[in-house]
Parts: structure tokens; C-alpha cells; sequence
């Protein structure tokens, strides 16, 4: 160690792993940020969609009114849901996967709104429960299925 008056330095080959550490740290958290950020944008449009589908009222007005709560609702879920998926599978998801579970889910959704509102006064906002458990089925599958496929690959 290199001394300064009464501080020390650390030598170069500490503060080189303190730096790759703290790069490293960054990094994740950047990843977190983004991955809750996209995950939010999905939700909103999610939403808002499931939204649009299962408000059935007597003006343009109230449905509107009801796509744009279950927008905010969809992107307060999502907010939260896509980093605890992608961390809870060991952040092991191609970009290709993340799009399967994304279309999955809106179509699940919006199928799930449209048959439970197909009813008069049908339980349409009960869809709102089911898209989240939806993303997480699909995750599921699709992490499994990424695992799977990419193990089968011989690499060169």
C-alpha cells in the first residue's frame, strides 16, 4: 500500500475490483430499471386494451374513462411483475422470450375481458386478475422452453 501522510491508498489492483464491482452493481441496477420501465409501457398498453374490450357502458365516455384506469392499473402491475419474474428465473430470458410472454399475455387478456363480458353486467373486471397469473404461466413456460432449446444447442 502506497501511503499519503497519515491516509492510505489502496494499490491498484484493489480499487480496479471495487471498480468492476460498483460497475457491476450499476449495471444490474440499470437492467432492474429498464426491464420495470418496459414491463410498465406492456402493462399500460395491456390495460388499456382489456380496458376498451370490456367496458361496455351507454356512452364512449365511460369506456374511455374505464380503458384509461385499467391502463394505469395494468402499468402499476407490470411495474412490479416483470422484475420479479425475470429475477425469480435467474435472469436467464432472451429478448425473443420476452416478446412470446408479452404477446401471450395481451392475447390472453384481452380473450379472458371479452368472454367474461360477454355476459349483461358480466364480470368483466374479474379479466384484470387473470392477465397478471397469465404473465406468470407463460414465463414459466417460456423459460423452460429457452432452457431447453439452448441446452440442445452444441456449442462450437
Amino acid at each position: 500500500m502506497a501511503t499519503f501522510g497519515r491516509m492510505e491508498f489502496l494499490d491498484r489492483d484493489r480499487s480496479c475490483g471495487m471498480a468492476n464491482y460498483v460497475k457491476h452493481y450499476l449495471t444490474q441496477v440499470l437492467r432492474l430499471c429498464v426491464i420495470a420501465i418496459c414491463s410498465a409501457i406492456f402493462g399500460a398498453g395491456i390495460g388499456l386494451v382489456q380496458g376498451e374490450i370490456v367496458a361496455r357502458g351507454p356512452d364512449r365516455m365511460y369506456q374511455v374513462t374505464f380503458g384509461e384506469g385499467a391502463a394505469m392499473i395494468g402499468a402499476s402491475v407490470a411495474f412490479f411483475l416483470g422484475p420479479i419474474l425475470l429475477y425469480a428465473l435467474n435472469r436467464k430470458m432472451l429478448f425473443e422470450q420476452f416478446c412470446y410472454i408479452a404477446v401471450s399475455t395481451f392475447l390472453a387478456g384481452c380473450l379472458v375481458g371479452w368472454f367474461c363480458s360477454r355476459a349483461p353486467n358480466g364480470p368483466g373486471w374479474a379479466s384484470m386478475f387473470l392477465t397478471p397469473i397469465a404473465a406468470i404461466f407463460f414465463a414459466v413456460i417460456f423459460s423452460r422452453e429457452g432452457r431447453s432449446s439452448t441446452a440442445a444447442k452444441p456449442r462450437p
